[in-house]
């Protein structure tokens, strides 16, 4: 027959000790600490990986426009071969076939979609970032995970080089190539080239 005693100490052995437990909490709230800035690393990773996988999707698509019509998806008036076009409707309407570039003057007759993606989001205030944002008539532009266009180099004179961004620091003026793609990264800012998602 079990005494009180006997229970008394079952009791206690099966139990955790406010001391004991004081140290798992310690011990969770130290994990904790050092998991929270790994995995705010991990998002970043992966949304870097996400936008350069665009950037190289984008210049796949307009490296197929150009295969099949022989010239860039863009109208080019009096601009100056070193500027940058960017991943706005004045772009992206040809490669995601919209209404208003299918006419016999229009940049995609054919009607043929080369870029395809996932609807933008809205980040409020009336921008939107990561994705196609869709205009009327199947128009639309392309934004990257920061609210901002993709940026486009494209050799406009058909020598296979393009100036290269004035944020490069690389010897040489101009790349090797007819189409490039870059993003201005986390902090919005091209000229920062630290964060910068490029194709080269």
């Amino acid at each position: 027959m079990r005494t009180l005693s006997s229970i008394r100490s079952n009791r206690v052995i099966n139990g955790f000790t406010l001391v004991e437990l004081l140290v798992v909490m310690a011990v969770l709230a130290i994990l904790t600490g050092i998991m929270i800035p790994v995995i705010g690393l991990m998002v970043r990773k992966a949304v870097d990986s996400r936008t350069e996988n665009t950037c190289f999707r984008l210049k796949s698509s307009i490296s197929s426009y150009f295969t099949d019509y022989r010239r860039f998806p863009v109208r080019v008036s009096d601009r100056n071969l070193d500027s940058p076009f960017f991943s706005d409707h004045s772009l992206m309407d040809a490669l995601l076939s919209a209404e208003s570039e299918s006419g016999p003057e229009g940049l995609n007759p054919k009607r043929i979609a080369y870029f395809t993606g996932k609807q933008a989001r809205s980040a409020g205030s009336g921008r939107y970032h990561s994705g196609v944002k869709l205009l009327e008539g199947g128009a639309g532009e392309l934004l990257d995970p920061f609210s901002e266009y993709y940026r486009i180099g494209l050799d406009l004179d058909n020598n296979n080089r393009i100036f290269s961004p004035s944020w490069f620091s690389e010897t040489s003026k101009e790349l090797s190539g007819n189409v490039f793609v870059w993003s201005g990264g986390r902090d919005q800012d091209e000229n920062e080239p630290e964060d910068n998602l490029k194709t080269w």
